[in-house]
C-alpha cells in the first residue's frame, strides 16, 4: 500500500468533518435528529465547494429536511436503506 502524499493528507484533513457527520448520523435513531444532521452536512459541503447554486440549494434542502415532512422522508429513507442492507449477501 503506497504512503499517502502530503496533499492527499491535507485533502483528507479538510474533508474530515464529513466523517463526523456520518458518524453522528449512524449513531442516532431519531429521525428528527438525523434530519438536522443531514441538513447541517449538506450546508457544510455547499460552503466547502463554494458553488453559489449549490449553496442556495443546500439552504433550501436543509430547511425542507427539518420540517415534519422532511423528517418523515428521512425516516422512510432509513427504513429503505436498512432493507437494502439486510438483503445484501453476507460475506
Amino acid at each position: 500500500m503506497p504512503i499517502p502524499t502530503l496533499s492527499e493528507l491535507r485533502t483528507l484533513h479538510e474533508w474530515s468533518p464529513i466523517l463526523g457527520y456520518l458518524r453522528r448520523l449512524s449513531a442516532t435513531l431519531d429521525a428528527r435528529e438525523r434530519a438536522v444532521i443531514l441538513g447541517d452536512m449538506v450546508e457544510w459541503v455547499s460552503e466547502k465547494v463554494k458553488l453559489p447554486f449549490l449553496e442556495r440549494l443546500a439552504v433550501k434542502f436543509a430547511a425542507v429536511v427539518k420540517t415534519p415532512e422532511g423528517i418523515d422522508l428521512v425516516r422512510e429513507a432509513v427504513v429503505v436503506g436498512d432493507k437494502i442492507v439486510d438483503s445484501m449477501p453476507k460475506e
